[in-house]
């Protein structure tokens, strides 16, 4: 991850680390996040803050007979 130095920049590579270890997938969408229903977090727009594609798939999974 190439940030300049920042006190932002160096909470969120601390918080990456941490979570990566946890095992979770860390998604950087900065500077690549693109808008649709295909794009890189399915969000329509900046204001989306819940990804519901992400949680469908989370709620279907833990969840397949309902």
């Amino acid at each position: 991850m190439s940030y300049e130095y920042s006190e932002d920049g160096m909470v969120e590579e601390a918080a990456e680390e941490a979570l990566t270890e946890l095992g979770w997938k860390v998604v950087t969408a900065w500077k690549n996040e693109d808008f649709g229903k295909d794009s890189l977090l399915g969000r329509e727009d900046r204001s989306e803050v819940v990804l519901t594609r992400e949680l469908r798939h989370a709620l279907v999974t833990l969840n397949p007979d309902l």
